[in-house]
């Protein structure tokens, strides 16, 4: 090459000075290390040239230094006791190549856009690991560490992307003037001793999925604003939150916290979108500022560990998004919030205090599948007022909900929950507007017509026979459990299953693990829920050639079976002969299987059941001929199905759950009356008894008033 290299040592380990353009990278080798004691181990004034090492530089205050940009590749080591390893000052590019890649110092690029790729070490026991003075990029799929911070952006171009590691005596990373950090994957990580990134310009985002530590302070500080879009783990330590900032806009689909702080605080306002985890030891959520117009939109899998306070003076305002979902502690956990917002496709549950609903809130997009539950009052609705809203009474004083829409006062109802009252949206129709998977898409099932084609599980499409249709006032059904009907939210029979809220009458079965379950028996008060009163209901029902599983709201359901209960229906008179009399699939109302399948939807509904030891045994049994019928209920968990053994010479012949329901068991106040057995006794020598698996308590052998008018 026609750069030449002169080693002169007063001044530097190596001088590069050019006699022609010749700009070829030169190569460091093993055993070419450079050690010094002068002030640069290699520097040189060329333009953009390339050095590749592959072995050691140490000086005594900077180990490489380009002043024109240029390209630096190492493998090896920079020692840099003293300062940098490498600064360049009209930027450039740093390559730490390999795992063992070390560079001993500051990396240091300033003036013009710089890039450094780092998949071994950077460590400086000065200041910065990495500091761009301009603008450019970082890339770390190693370790960066700083005395000071691990790496430095002082200008808005900046792009820090991270897999590895950085580290900072004082923060991990720092964007000055706006930029970005991407902290991508499980194991990346960043982390300060006091803060894990700080963004000090309104224009910085901080996209993580990683990890990201305040040591003793914040874990991200928007501290004039940004975004922060968080898919991973931030966490504050003793004296900061997990995200903290003068205002901002956050989206949390992962965990933030504090131990001691707030998880997340905005003082200057700004928008939180939480469809995560978010705790802190004070406040999980704080919004402040002045004339700020604060949202927090929450989404159906949300956490929030502490209280959330909307303070701005302003306006605060609380979203629910589309799904289904439930949020307790309005009025006490959820504060300051003036406006309650239920987005489009929203179908949510709301608990609290009067006060946080019925103190000048608006209430807005309330609709079909939404529930307002408030706490401690025995209320009636007296009437809606269209400007006014929700008019609700006690007996003694009235109090108003500012629910705004196109509504009338027949389109709400109040349910007494006995310490609480239930305020639900109703429809005239109440069925109306189910969609039936057809030849032609999703069609409401009362505009179907005799002859359309309806998708079947297992035939096909086939042609709508008979649409049965009965309606009822309700005045009529009023605790009736077996007319009342059944909602079933979205997803609580699977991922879109259904794909909207569902409405069946109870004993509309659906299709579950290969065989039928009546909708009432699936009832679990969270992901499907039966209706206490209502105005008026009107259900529909679709027969087919054949008994099938066909789709209503993308949820399997039986068509029509005649089982002789035309007559039920209003219009019996006008229906064909009946043939749809054999069951496409078998029908389970008691037994294991059963209990198996409610416990699977019970657990996506994040239902479990009690950890409880076995209580008082109520029980009742009567045999008749080789039928043995009885009932047994745990007064500790009096809906919990007691599972039984029976014995005979010592030996334990079968088990069975008894959760079969009875009419009479009901309304004698056992509950559901979902406690009963009938067994088919099989061939037995000798005396059997009929015992409770947990403890061995065996059920009465008296001849049991309620089993006996069973038993016949």
């Amino acid at each position: 090459m026609s750069t030449d290299l002169l080693n002169t040592a007063a001044s530097s380990g190596i001088t590069l000075t050019s006699t022609g353009t010749d700009t070829s990278p030169f190569t460091i080798s093993p055993t070419g290390d450079i050690s010094t004691t002068a002030r640069y181990g290699i520097y040189t004034a060329l333009s953009a040239p390339e050095l590749v090492n592959e072995g050691s530089v140490k000086s005594a205050y900077i180990d490489a230094s380009f002043r024109d940009g240029g390209t630096i590749i190492n493998t090896g080591t920079f020692l840099a006791p003293s300062f940098d390893s490498i600064y360049m000052r009209s930027g450039g590019t740093v390559i730490n190549y390999g795992s063992s890649a070390e560079l001993l110092g500051e990396v240091q690029i300033e003036l013009s856009p710089g890039t450094v790729v780092n998949e071994g070490t950077i460590a400086s026991t000065e200041y910065f690991g990495v500091l761009l003075a301009a603008s450019g990029s970082v890339a770390n799929a190693g370790k960066i560490a700083g005395a000071d911070t691990g790496v430095f952006l002082n200008t808005s171009a900046g792009a820090v992307t991270n897999s590895g590691t950085i580290t900072g005596a004082f923060s991990g990373v720092g964007l000055n003037d706006g930029g970005s950090v991407t902290n991508s994957g499980i194991s990346s990580f960043i982390s300060g001793g006091l803060t894990g990134v700080i963004v000090s310009n309104d224009s910085g985002t901080v996209t993580n999925d990683g990890t990201v530590i305040g040591g003793t302070g914040v874990g991200i500080d928007l501290a004039a604003g940004g975004i922060i879009l968080n898919d991973g783990e931030v966490s504050g330590g003793l004296y900061g939150a997990g995200v903290s900032g003068g205002s901002g806009t956050v989206v949390n689909n992962g965990t933030i916290s504090s131990t001691a702080n707030e998880g997340v605080k905005l003082e200057g306002g700004g928008t939180l979108t939480n469809n995560g985890v978010i705790s802190g030891g004070s406040f999980a959520v704080y919004l402040g500022g002045t004339d700020t117009n604060n949202r927090l939109i929450v989404g159906t899998d949300a956490v929030f560990n502490g209280t959330v306070e909307g303070a701005a003076t302003d306006s605060n305002a609380l979203e629910l998004e589309a799904g289904t979902g439930a949020l307790t502690g309005i009025g006490s956990q959820f504060v300051g919030f003036d406006a309650i917002t239920f987005d489009a496709g929203a179908s949510w549950g709301l608990a609290g205090e009067l006060s946080g609903f019925a103190d000048g809130q608006t209430i807005s997009g309330f609709t079909f599948g939404d529930e307002i539950v408030l706490n401690g009052i025995d209320a009636t609705v007296e009437s809606f007022v269209s400007g006014t809203g929700l008019v609700l009474s006690d007996g003694t004083s009235t109090a108003t909900l500012d629910i705004t829409g196109d509504f009338v006062t027949a389109n709400f109802v109040a349910q007494n929950l006995g310490d609480a009252t239930e305020i639900q949206f109703t429809a005239p129709c109440f069925c109306r507007g189910t969609r039936i998977a057809t030849a032609h898409g999703q069609v409401p099932v009362e505009s179907l017509k005799i002859g359309d084609l309806v998708k079947t599980a297992t035939q096909g499409f086939q042609p709508v026979r008979w649409i049965g249709r009965r309606a009822y006032d309700g005045r009529f059904i009023a605790g009736n459990h077996m007319a009342l009907p059944v909602k079933i939210r979205r997803h609580a029979l699977g991922f879109n299953v259904p794909s909207r809220d569902l409405f069946v009458s109870p004993g509309h079965a659906l299709a579950e693990g290969g065989v039928l379950v009546h909708a009432w028996r699936f009832v679990n008060g969270v992901s499907i829920t039966q209706a206490e009163a209502v105005d008026r209901v009107e259900y529909f029902h679709i027969e087919l050639e054949r008994h099938a599983v066909i789709f209503a709201e993308n949820a399997p359901v039986e068509s029509f079976l005649d089982n002789d209960c035309r007559a039920q229906f209003q219009n019996a008179a006008s229906a064909p002969e009946s043939l749809a009399r054999t069951p496409c699939l078998p029908t389970v109302e008691d037994g294991f299987y059963l209990a198996r399948l409610q416990m699977r939807i019970n657990s996506r509904a994040g239902l479990r059941p009690p950890a409880l030891n076995p209580g008082p045994l109520r029980s009742g049994i009567v045999q008749s001929g080789q039928r043995l019928v009885g009932w047994a209920q745990d007064e500790a968990a009096p809906e919990v199905p007691v599972e039984l053994e029976l014995l005979c010479g010592g030996q334990v012949l079968l088990r069975l759950l008894a959760n079969r329901y009875r009419a009479d068991l009901r309304a004698a106040g056992l509950g559901t009356g979902c406690h009963a057995f009938d067994l088919v006794l099989p061939a037995l020598e000798g005396a059997f008894t009929v015992r409770r698996a947990a403890d061995g308590a065996v059920l009465g052998a008296s001849r049991d008033e309620i089993a006996m008018r069973r038993a016949g």
